[in-house]
């Protein structure tokens, strides 16, 4: 049996000692729930049938902790029970055969209903039941057929029971406004009506003005996937929101999602809020869920009356019943346990506004006696520099491969791109060449690749902070750090880009004077026939850039079976006629020898070439090494140049400092491998020279792995 399901779990989930019978029963029942599907909740290997089995542990011991009264508990073990005894079949055969076996297999789940079946928790079930119903009552609800259907279905009502219970400890708290509550033995006011908000700053100026009680209602964004559903609450002077606001790992991944409706479908599997209010419809042939793109392409800038969208009366028998479960629950948690977060909450528009919401508190007469404001300045340049911020904000900034390209062009960034906050459709874009940041309209929401393209011209878009967004002061710090580095590595990127635009001609020329120039270095190389570096880096989370011959991995310290590093070719040499265009290609950034038509001439004695050498320098040292010259002495565009890209994450899911990903390297385009023609007659003079091998860290011998 699961260690947690014992009898001092129980206790620590506050049930009372005068209740040991109770927790008896319940601790005989999980035992025999154990027996009757023969599964161990502590074993790690098991079927799949299996698993899901023991899964049936963690969800009861999960409503242990939700409902200490035990009454979930019973309510989840039946259903689960009569799951499990339906999906069972027994042959007549052996009915007719072997009676006793099958009645034997039936004592155990005869005595789990019996237990289940006790009549003081039938009379719990039923009290619990009344309750539902007279809270339906006031909706006008309680006498349809369907809700009573449902009422008499003790699954269903285990099922929902739970998800409440998780609901009102799993959905998203923010407090917005900290003040003196009502006084003891005030009711409060249940709205009978789904409202729809179109942005959650108007939704908190209205509920400033509301009875103190609890609403549900519906923010609408212009990407329906990223609507969500709210409860308000306002309890005297303070307001909360208790949502299912789409929560993510930085404030760009909404709208760089690949799959937004995964997220939607996940929050929709948790709660039974009234999703089809979004429009929401299923293609089962693709399995995907789409929404209805908003009529409404401008928000409203406040809205004062709120938008009816359904009584809460007709809606579906489970979100009906759910609903009516959260209000009781919302009730005892911000009314009678008094309720209070560690920190305000701010909507990212009080960074201009922050006075807003307190002011329409003051002109409601809210008894909010202290309001503390989001109180966080303009960002400037030296806010969002590496230095200045941190993991938390920014994201992971690991190895900084463009630290080099915010140094040079980073003081040319205006401090304006650092703070652009606007409704969810506004877009913004940057003319690199001017600097100049305008605005974009009617924005970008539903237009396809070529439409945005048509739009910005030689413009770039640009993030900004969603003023609908909303949470702590830390939260809201953190996110408009992450859109102004964002912004920042963008503007960057772009000088970089024009700069290399400006420049890859004269520094691909001296490249090629250089390496024309050390030729004779070179070709006391070409005696190799392969020559590897080994980055003593794990395989997984690397992998290079451009051109490099060839990568495979290699055995650490010999062990098959163990971790693998990456190893990259320098230097190879392949015939003419095995070899493919397009690996002649890739070592051609610059060309040793002459040609004569299509063919190569040998670099040694001009004759026609048999063999080629490339060699593929891949950071500024090996550079360097090709050019005979110092890494001081390359052009300072080429002193940070590194095809070998540390694996960093996946950007869209984590929070990864957007001076890696979205400011691009462009001199890492710039082709800088070498190719060296040679004759039959060349290659045999060479081999019969001593073999000169470049001074290269973690360079490996001659025929170690293949020719890839």
């Amino acid at each position: 049996m699961d260690s947690r399901l014992n009898d001092e779990s129980l206790q620590e989930g506050g049930v009372d000692s005068a209740s040991s019978a109770s927790r008896s029963k319940l601790l005989q029942a999980l035992e025999l729930w154990r027996e009757i599907t023969g599964v161990d909740p502590n074993a790690t290997r098991l079927t799949i049938s299996s698993w899901a089995l023991k899964e049936t542990f963690t969800a009861l011991q999960e409503a242990i902790d939700l409902d200490p009264s035990e009454i979930t508990a019973n309510l989840l073990l039946g259903y689960f029970l009569n799951t499990y005894l339906a999906e069972r079949e027994v042959s007549l055969l052996t009915l007719l055969n072997d009676p006793k076996s099958v009645a034997d297999r039936l004592a155990k789940p005869r005595a789990l209903m019996e237990l289940l079946g006790r009549p003081e928790l039938v009379e719990a079930r039923g009290a619990f039941i009344a309750a539902i119903s007279e809270a339906l009552e006031g909706y006008g609800a309680a006498g349809r057929d369907d809700v009573q259907q449902l009422l008499q279905t003790h699954d269903s009502i285990a099922l929902l029971r739970r998800d409440a219970l998780r609901g009102i400890e799993k959905l998203r708290v923010d407090q917005f406004l900290d003040g003196l509550p009502e006084a003891e033995g005030f009711r409060p006011i249940y709205n009978r009506v789904v409202h729809q908000w179109w942005n959650v700053q108007s939704m908190l100026a209205a509920a400033t003005r509301m009875p103190s009680g609890v609403s549900l209602n519906l923010i609408r964004h212009p990407d329906g996937y990223q609507s969500y559903f709210c409860f308000v609450i306002r309890n005297g002077g303070n307001l909360f929101v208790l949502s299912d606001v789409p929560e993510y790992s930085h404030p760009l991944q909404g709208m760089m999602s690949r799959r937004p409706d995964r997220e939607l479908d996940r929050r929709a599997a948790r709660n039974w809020f009234p999703y089809d209010l979004l429009g929401v419809s299923y293609d089962e042939e693709s399995g995907r869920l789409y929404t209805k793109q908003t009529e409404q392409r401008g928000l409203v800038a406040y809205q004062n009356v709120a938008l009816p969208l359904k009584p809460i009366a007709d809606l579906a028998p489970p979100e009906l019943v759910w609903l009516s479960m959260m209000f009781d629950l919302i009730v005892e948690k911000f009314w009678h346990r008094g309720y209070k977060a560690a920190q305000l909450s701010y909507t990212a528009e009080m960074l201009q506004a922050q006075d807003a919401l307190i002011e329409h508190a003051r002109t409601a007469n809210l008894p909010v006696p202290v309001y503390e404001a989001v109180g966080l300045p303009a960002l400037r340049k030296a806010d969002v520099a590496a230095d200045a911020v941190s993991d938390d904000e920014v994201g992971a900034k690991c190895h900084e491969p463009n630290r080099w390209m915010e140094e040079r062009y980073g003081h040319h960034v205006p401090d304006e791109a650092l703070n652009l906050l606007a409704a969810p459709e506004q877009t913004f874009a940057l003319d690199a060449s001017t600097g100049e940041i305008t605005k974009t309209s009617p924005g970008y929401l539903g237009l396809t690749d070529w439409q945005q393209e048509r739009e910005l011209g030689n413009r770039t878009e640009m993030a900004k902070l969603d003023a609908t967004s909303f949470g702590s002061r830390e939260r809201i710090e953190a996110d408009r750090k992450f859109i102004a580095r964002a912004n920042f590595a963008t503007h960057v990127g772009k000088l970089a880009a024009a700069e290399f635009t400006e420049r890859k001609d004269e520094v691909k020329a001296w490249y090629e004077d250089r390496v024309k120039a050390n030729a004779s270095t070179l070709l006391s190389w070409c005696g190799h026939d392969v020559l590897w570096v080994d980055e003593g880096l794990q395989a997984s989370f690397t992998h290079f850039e451009g051109s490099v011959g060839g990568v495979r991995s290699m055995e650490v310290d010999g062990n098959s079976r163990g971790l693998q590093r990456k190893c990259r070719q320098f230097l190879r040499r392949l015939s003419l006629e095995e070899s493919t265009w397009e690996q002649r290609y890739s070592a051609a950034g610059v060309v040793l020898g002459g040609a004569k038509g299509s063919k190569m001439l040998c670099l040694m004695n001009g004759t026609a070439a048999s063999y080629w050498v490339g060699i593929y320098p891949a950071n500024a040292a090996e550079l360097a090494l090709v050019a005979g010259c110092a890494v001081t002495e390359l052009p300072d565009v080429l002193q940070h140049w590194n095809l070998l890209r540390t694996y960093t994450g996946n950007h869209i899911l984590s929070r990864i400092d957007p001076m890696i990903w979205k400011a691009q390297n462009p001199w890492l385009k710039l082709k800088l491998s070498v190719l060296i023609p040679l004759s039959k007659r060349a290659v045999a003079q060479l081999a019969k020279v001593p073999l000169v091998t470049p001074a290269l860290p973690r360079l490996m011998n001659e025929g170690v792995g293949s020719n890839a």
